[in-house]
């Protein structure tokens, strides 16, 4: 593989992973989501589920522009288990495949988006 097709494959998974994430938020952010915001009301406060419809809106786009595809992937994984680990002790145990699935693949473009000297050794 190309470091043009690697780009591409980069490209396409940030536009297809920033479109989904953009969208959840939106949807939180501006619809009735009845079926999210009971499973966020379980154990989380109101805010929790407007801030994470806020990150997920801004990260979203975020994937979508190469410049901030590293940081946006990893604000997302954080959000994701920190919302997602207080849930794992209730019986959203059925939710813990996507907790666990989307950061694994947000952590995986953000290792291939990394900045060029992120971990590099310092010149001698």
């Amino acid at each position: 593989m190309t470091a043009k097709t690697g780009q591409t494959i980069l490209l396409i998974c940030g536009i297809v992973l920033g479109a989904f994430f953009a969208y959840t938020g939106c949807r939180k952010l501006f619809t009735d989501w009845v079926w999210a915001k009971e499973s966020y009301l379980r154990y989380h406060p109101l805010w929790v589920y407007y801030a994470s419809g806020v990150i997920e809106l801004i990260a979203g786009i975020g994937l979508m522009i190469p410049v901030a595809r590293f940081t946006s992937a990893l604000v997302l994984t954080a959000m994701i288990l920190a919302v997602a680990a207080n849930s794992w002790r209730g019986d959203l145990k059925h939710l813990l495949g996507p907790a666990v699935i989307f950061p694994a693949i947000l952590l995986v473009l953000a290792w291939f988006s990394r900045p060029a000297g992120l971990l590099t050794p310092p010149p001698r």
